[in-house]
Order: C-alpha cells, then sequence, then structure tokens
C-alpha cells in the first residue's frame, strides 16, 4: 500500500457535557426598558452589540450597548446613528464589522441609511443606491457570497416584498425570478448544510406566515419541512443555524433549530418569555434574549441565557493529532486524534472531539453528527455515554477520516491551521 503525508493539522476542541439538560438562565442588570432595539454578535471582538430602540411611552434612543459574555456595557461612541427603533442589524464577517439599516424616529419618520460599527465608533455610509426606508425588516449575512441580505419590511401604508444585497460598499436590488410575497417583521439566518439564507414567517396585514423559503443568491425556493413553527418573534443566525423563539395562539413561547431541511423543537426546563424580545449569540456560544419583563408595565427589562451547543474544555486537557496519510487502497485520509486528561478531576462523559476548522461542506466519513452550529463531532469512544469518565493521566483516541481530495479544497480555502 502506498501512502502519503500530508503537513496539514486539525483544529480540534474537546467537547463535554454541558448540553446536557440545557435550560434558560437570567441574568442580572443591563439596559433599560425598550423596545424595538437591533441587535447582532459582533464576533471580531466578542462582544453582542445593541443599538437604540425606544422606551415604553417615551422617546427612541440612541444608545449603544454591549454584552461581553458576563455582563452588559454602556458605550459611548464619537459618533452614532440618530435615534431609532425597529432597525435592522446584522454582522459581516467578510469584513469585520456589524451593518445598520433603516428604522424610525420618535416622531415617526423612517430612515435608510446604512452605519457601519467597528467595535469603537459608527460610521455613516453613502452607498450609491439604498433601499426604500423601511421598518420591521430583516437581513443576515451569506458568508458563501460575502454579502448582505436584506428582505422585506414595512413603511406607513403597506409592505414590502423587496431583495436587497450589501456588498460592503453599495447596496443592489436583486431581481429574483421567485420571491416571497410581501411581509415584516419574519427572520432572516444563514444554514451551512445548504448553503443558504432561510427567510421564516412573516406578518402581512394581519395574517401570519408560516412560511420557510431560502435564497441561493440569486433565486428564493420555498422549502417544505415536516413542521413550521408559529408565529415568530424573533429569530438569531448561530454560526450556520437558525435559532427561532416562537409563540403559538395562546402566546406560549417555543424554541426552534433549523437543520438543513427542517425545523426541530428544542425542550428547555423552563420557560424564557420576556415581551418584546430581541435575541442574539454571545461569544460563548449562548442565545442571549433581550426584553421587557411582562407584566411590569414596561418598568423595567430582562436578559436570558440559553447554551446553544456544547461546553468546550480548555484546562486539564491535551490534544494531539497524527498527519494524516492517504491510502490509495481505501481511497481516504486518516489520521487521528488523542485527547489526555492532564488535570486532577475526572472528566465526565459524554465526550468528543469537534474539528473547527472545516468549510461548512466538509464533513469527515466517520463523524459521529454535525451539532447545531454545523460543526462536525465524534465521539470518544468508550466515553460517549454519561457512565464514561476519563481520569486523569487517561488518553483517549479517535480515528478521523475524510474522502479523497477534501484536504486539497480545504487548503485552497484556506480553513486549516
Amino acid at each position: 500500500m502506498r501512502t502519503m503525508l500530508t503537513k496539514f493539522v486539525l483544529a480540534v476542541a474537546l467537547i463535554g457535557s454541558a448540553a446536557m439538560g440545557q435550560d434558560w438562565t437570567q441574568v442580572a442588570g443591563g439596559p433599560g426598558p425598550r423596545t424595538g432595539p437591533a441587535m447582532t454578535l459582533d464576533a471580531a471582538r466578542g462582544e453582542t452589540v445593541m443599538f437604540g430602540g425606544i422606551v415604553p411611552f417615551g422617546p427612541a434612543l440612541d444608545e449603544t450597548w454591549v454584552w461581553d459574555g458576563v455582563s452588559w456595557n454602556q458605550r459611548h461612541p464619537a459618533h452614532a446613528p440618530q435615534v431609532r427603533s425597529f432597525a435592522v442589524l446584522a454582522y459581516d464577517s467578510a469584513r469585520g464589522q456589524a451593518v445598520l439599516f433603516g428604522g424610525i424616529t420618535t416622531g415617526g419618520s423612517l430612515l435608510n441609511d446604512t452605519w457601519i460599527w467597528d467595535g469603537s465608533d459608527w460610521t455613516q455610509r453613502s452607498p450609491l443606491t439604498s433601499p426604500p426606508a423601511r421598518i420591521h425588516a430583516a437581513m443576515a449575512f451569506d458568508p458563501l457570497r460575502c454579502q448582505m441580505v436584506l428582505f422585506g419590511g414595512s413603511f406607513a401604508t403597506g409592505f414590502f416584498g423587496d431583495t436587497w444585497t450589501w456588498n460592503g460598499t453599495n447596496w443592489a436590488a436583486a431581481t429574483p425570478g421567485v420571491s416571497p410575497s410581501a411581509r415584516a417583521l419574519h427572520s432572516l439566518g444563514f444554514d451551512a448544510i445548504s448553503g443558504q439564507v432561510i427567510l421564516y414567517g412573516g406578518d402581512s396585514f394581519g395574517q401570519f406566515l408560516r412560511e420557510t423559503w431560502g435564497w441561493d443568491g440569486s433565486n428564493w425556493n420555498l422549502k417544505t419541512p415536516a413542521v413550521n413553527p408559529g408565529p415568530i418573534f424573533d429569530n438569531v443566525a448561530t454560526s450556520g443555524r437558525i435559532f427561532l423563539y416562537a409563540a403559538d395562539a395562546s402566546g406560549s413561547p417555543s424554541y426552534w433549530i433549523w437543520h438543513g431541511s427542517n425545523w426541530i423543537q428544542l425542550h428547555p426546563l423552563h420557560a424564557a418569555r420576556p415581551t418584546f424580545p430581541v435575541i442574539s449569540l454571545d461569544k460563548r456560544g449562548n442565545v442571549i434574549l433581550f426584553g421587557l419583563t411582562p407584566g411590569v408595565t414596561a418598568t423595567t427589562s430582562e436578559t436570558w441565557l440559553y447554551p446553544l451547543g456544547t461546553q468546550t474544555l480548555t484546562s486539564g486537557v491535551q490534544i494531539t493529532t497524527s498527519g494524516f496519510v492517504f491510502s490509495r487502497v481505501t481511497g481516504t485520509w486518516v489520521g487521528t486524534v488523542t485527547v489526555t486528561n492532564t488535570g486532577v478531576t475526572p472528566l465526565a462523559g459524554p465526550l468528543g472531539v469537534v474539528l473547527t476548522k472545516l468549510a461548512p461542506q466538509l464533513k469527515p466519513i466517520n463523524s459521529t453528527g454535525i451539532n447545531v452550529f454545523g460543526v462536525p463531532y465524534l465521539t470518544l469512544p468508550g466515553f460517549d455515554t454519561a457512565n464514561g469518565q476519563l481520569v486523569p493521566g487517561q488518553s483517549a483516541t479517535v480515528p478521523v477520516q475524510f474522502p479523497a481530495m477534501t484536504f486539497e479544497a480545504v487548503a485552497y480555502q484556506g480553513t486549516w491551521q
């Protein structure tokens, strides 16, 4: 059997059982009560940024707040967009900046300006063309095509059903042959499995829409999942997965994840149900939910966290990877990942490794599955249940196998280290 060595090394992290028994946790402190702020994770700075909103029965705001994974802190940038609520804000991972568009002022003026947040200050952009002014639109970044996608929204007398893209400099109106109907209060998020921006729900003249659509960069296509959630409150794209916060006819909340072709309902131990919430992620992989405290006449706000995924174990762990060998007999690349407990306490199962720098479309042949972040994982043999414990000094090895040509494709995209 002829073999060939490669220079590539996997980027690997050990994951533990923190995903078991996931639940919402309320955290103290934070911004004052407001509805309609815009919020997104600024991944370059590891901060969740929130802008604007309107105080109940009061004025709109121009405040900038950031959540650092532990607490809220107000920022005081040298420049800021004018007061507004119900704008859209999404993170552009290709350019390392958050993009804010639209909204409405205290006096009721609709806006169509574009602003960029770089982690310390706001900068207004002056594109040659811009979408018409609107509120209640939805916007998400498409990393495969390196463009922001905006759809729909509402104005004084109706709804928009248009699609726009932002390339970092200018807005361009798309002309799809098929498109969702005009609507507002819908959701957008990027799905790594299909490589599409997924739209769900919305409201059109009082009719709550329970549709799922996909945008492939040039056209919209209607999805046919086995089940559609109820009318949505808000959603968040989770590094290739989409988390949805919905409500049934009685107003009871429900929580969903889009898994490439279907919606899967999550069942936390308790319900978080702030009024008029907005949702994002934080740097720890939590869903962060901010809104008004229900039943308190809108005088206080509250923040909730939901651990979406698994816990990465970094202390007391040593991870080593072998060089990968290509077998012309099997036509696959084969290597191993070895995990050693270098700490003083056992690591409780289930335990597995995640391959953190794979291109979204690639997956090991022998992976156990894909977690909610779209990342392949492999459980450690013998430690894949709650009964398994990796004791101090003990090691466990898991094989990793890829199809032929995988490495060339991944290396070209710069996704390996």
